[in-house]
């Protein structure tokens, strides 16, 4: 048996001793003492034993590394859920605010599609909003009320025109190159013509050989625009096939800063109104050639009642039939002029019959009588 070889040095490297000797060494600590001892060997073995201590510290590494990796995990676990829940938590907050503001410009919105597809009553509820937003619905809901008001009116209005303009008045409406765009029934009526949208199309090359009897009024109309005055009044006088009519015409043009975007014509019949301005005017003429012939009436009937009084019991035999024949035939026939004279008076208005029993032996002889005194 080979005696061990002491090394008291705890840094000697065992790894370095020769193969023949043994050798033994001792590493004493606070509570006991570690004694190693080292036997000579197979170098292969030697390397061996290297590869495991080497194995023992990578081994160690990995156990400091998995541990330290472990924790960590569970720091970014915990980390993580946290700002995860933050983020949430943000979220929706950020999802609430954004609802609160968007919810009313969606009702807005809403509101603003349905007044444009004409539904004027559609009103936005005020709300828990802001008072900004209370503030913006309660102006739109005041803003839907006035549209709703004007549109009342204009329709109203809109209606006013097309009742004046369907029964009242003709009218033409014309581009800025004054070719017939628009014409109502009216002209028609008007015009008698029975398809007035014939002149759709052109101011005078529409007129057809049926129709040529309209070409003054066309032409007359066409004269007044190249002359470009704006606003023009004519009448004129048109023999129509059935009868002869008195035309009013109007023309303008519609423009903006003196840029012409079209022309309009408005035609009326006024023949009627003619016709009842001469009967007018002879009602008055009637009127004073009745009151002039009257004044000589009265003292011609007066003298004649007097020549009666006078007379009738004064004379005898054949001067006085004839006194009486002939007074009561100036009384008769001032009687009658006065009748007349006031029927004359009323030319303008019309006379009223009056139905009465009369005595036909008494109208003959007054006729005869007046003959009788010639």
């Amino acid at each position: 048996i080979q005696p061990f070889v002491l090394f008291e040095d705890e840094k000697t490297n065992l790894f370095q001793v020769q193969m023949s000797t043994r050798y033994l060494t001792r590493r004493p600590t606070k509570e006991y003492m570690n004694i190693v001892a080292v036997y000579a060997t197979d170098p292969n073995l030697l390397s061996f034993l290297g590869q495991v201590k080497g194995f023992y510290n990578f081994a160690n590494a990995i156990k400091f590394n998995v541990n330290t990796s472990l924790t960590q995990k569970s720091f970014l676990l915990d980390f993580s859920s946290t700002v995860l829940l933050t983020i949430l938590s943000v979220l929706l907050i950020v999802f609430r605010m954004i609802d609160q503001l968007m919810r009313p410009m969606h009702n807005l919105s809403v509101a603003s599609k349905e007044i444009a597809k004409g539904n004027y009553d559609v009103l936005v509820h005020n709300q828990e909003q802001s008072e900004d937003m209370r503030e913006l619905i309660g102006q739109f809901n005041e803003m839907a009320k006035q549209i709703k008001a004007s549109r009342q009116g204009l329709d109203t209005h809109n209606l006013y025109l097309e009742t004046i303009l369907k029964y009242s008045f003709g009218v033409i409406g014309l581009d800025k190159d004054r070719n017939i765009q628009l014409i109502n029934p009216v002209i028609g009526k008007i015009l008698a013509v029975d398809n007035e949208q014939q002149f759709v199309g052109g101011l005078c090359r529409k007129i057809s050989d049926k129709n040529a009897y309209l070409e003054p009024l066309f032409s007359m109309a066409q004269a007044q625009f190249e002359q470009e005055s704006g606003e023009w009044s004519e009448e004129i006088e048109l023999t129509l096939p059935d009868r002869h009519v008195l035309l009013s015409c109007q023309g303008a043009s519609l423009d903006t800063s003196g840029k012409a975007l079209g022309y309009v014509i408005i035609v009326k019949d006024i023949s009627k109104l003619n016709r009842a301005q001469k009967k007018a005017a002879w009602g008055e003429v009637a009127v004073r050639m009745a009151h002039e012939i009257k004044n000589p009436l009265t003292p011609i009937l007066l003298s004649a009642q007097r020549l009666r009084n006078k007379f009738l019991d004064t004379l005898k035999g054949k001067d006085l039939e004839i006194i009486d024949k002939t007074t009561n035939v100036i009384i008769d026939q001032v009687m009658s002029m006065d009748a007349m004279v006031s029927a004359f008076a009323d030319y303008a208005n019309t006379p009223q019959i009056e139905r009465k029993p009369t005595d036909l032996n008494a109208l003959i002889n007054q006729s005869i009588a007046l003959y009788d005194a010639q």
